[in-house]
């Protein structure tokens, strides 16, 4: 980070008069930046606190084989990140798991809820491709048009339904397991 700091104070020494927006720009940058790192130096340490007991299958509740670590890309609000979780796979339903990834409630194995949250909230507001500039433009969100459909395809209805709990106080979705955000026992998924 201290790098990332030393290239900030050279641009500033290169440029003799920036202009705000110049300035709003290194910082964007610099932010998304330093982010990325942050969250990947966090998402190191869930890593190393990932299930050592004997992993359930799902399906058939026999024991998992923990087949090693699988790096993924997940689009999230910061940016894309790689993320290095544990396999578990069931040699009689022929069915795996990543744990890790239902605790960080990875949508669609690819991308972080906000990211899903947001490619719904805007792709149901503005066409898919509008929808699509606005977020790379607003919240440097990397996403394609055909992603933006899918999400608001699938989703849509999941997020209205969640909405209106959270307004009306149902006691049901207020009892969740708030250490879980996107996992809902309710709808059976984590999505």
């Amino acid at each position: 980070m201290e790098g990332r700091i030393d290239a900030m104070l050279e641009w500033r020494e290169s440029i003799k008069e920036p202009t705000l927006t110049e300035i709003e720009e290194m910082m964007l940058a610099l932010r998304k930046e330093m982010a990325k790192e942050i969250i990947e130096m966090l998402l190191e340490g869930e890593e190393a606190r990932e299930p050592v007991e004997e992993q359930k299958c799902p399906q058939c509740g026999k024991a998992m084989m923990n087949k090693g670590k699988q790096t993924k890309r997940v689009g999230t609000r910061i940016g894309t990140i790689e993320v290095e979780r544990d396999y578990y796979y069931c040699g009689e339903c022929k069915e795996g798991v990543f744990p890790l990834d239902e605790q960080l409630a990875i949508w669609d194995k690819k991308w972080s809820e906000g990211v899903a949250k947001q490619a719904v909230k805007w792709g149901r507001r503005l066409t898919f491709e509008e929808a699509t500039e606005a977020l790379q433009e607003l919240g440097q969100i990397e996403i394609s048009k055909s992603s933006i459909w899918r999400r608001v395809k699938k989703w849509e209805e999941i997020f209205q339904e969640i909405e209106r709990k959270k307004q009306g106080g149902d006691d049901q979705y207020q009892e969740q397991d708030r250490s879980s955000p996107g996992r809902s026992e309710k709808y059976g998924q984590v999505f």
